[in-house]
C-alpha cells in the first residue's frame, strides 16, 4: 500500500469544505474512486503549499496527515496554479499544528515556500523579528516581507541597500 506524509488544511472548526468534521487520531476512507476536485481527501506534501488553497493562513486549521491507498498526484499545474496536490483514498489526521509549529516548519522551508507563507499570513511582531534575524541577508525574502507585512508596495523598485534601510526602520526603530 502506498503512503504519503503531508499536510491538510481545514476550516477553523475542523470541518472541510463539505462540512465534514475531522478529528486528530482518526482515519477516514472514501468508498468512491479517487478523482481530483471530486472525491478523495486532498492534501499537500509541503506545508506552505496548502496556503495556496487556504488563505489567509489564520483562516485555516492545519494538520499533519498520512495519505494511503489509491493516490493521485499533481506535482505542479501552471494553468490551475496547483502545487504538489494529492488526492488520497484514506487519510489519517496525525496532529493539528499550533501556530508556533507552523512557523517553525516555515523557517525550515526553501525561500520560494517561505515567500508563499509571507504572502498569505499576517506575522506577529515576534515572528517578523525572528524571520528578519534569520534571513536579513536574503534580499528577495526581505522585499517579500516588506511588501506583504508592511504594505510597502514600491519595495520591488528599491535597491538592496534601500531594502535593508527599510527593514531596519520598520523592525529596529
Amino acid at each position: 500500500m502506498k503512503k504519503v506524509q503531508g499536510y491538510k488544511a481545514f476550516n477553523l472548526d475542523g470541518t472541510n469544505v463539505h462540512g465534514k468534521v475531522f478529528k486528530a487520531g482518526e482515519t477516514y476512507i472514501t468508498d468512491r474512486r479517487v478523482q481530483f476536485y471530486q472525491t478523495g481527501y486532498h492534501m499537500c506534501e509541503h506545508l506552505t503549499h496548502i496556503f495556496s488553497y487556504y488563505h489567509p493562513v489564520e483562516s485555516a486549521l492545519v494538520a499533519s496527515v498520512t495519505g494511503e491507498g489509491h493516490i493521485h498526484y499533481i506535482p505542479y499545474d501552471d494553468y490551475r496554479d496547483i502545487y504538489d496536490l494529492y488526492a488520497v483514498e484514506k487519510i489519517t489526521i496525525n496532529h493539528f499544528l499550533t501556530r508556533a509549529e507552523i512557523f517553525k516548519k516555515v523557517l525550515e522551508e526553501i525561500p520560494h515556500d517561505q515567500k508563499l507563507f509571507l504572502s498569505n499570513a499576517t506575522l506577529t511582531p515576534e515572528e517578523k523579528q525572528i524571520f528578519i534575524s534569520l534571513f536579513h541577508d536574503n534580499f528577495d525574502l526581505m522585499r517579500c516581507l516588506l511588501y506583504y507585512q508592511t504594505n510597502y508596495t514600491d519595495v520591488y523598485q528599491k535597491s538592496p541597500e534601500e531594502v535593508q534601510r527599510l527593514v531596519r526602520k520598520c523592525y529596529h526603530g
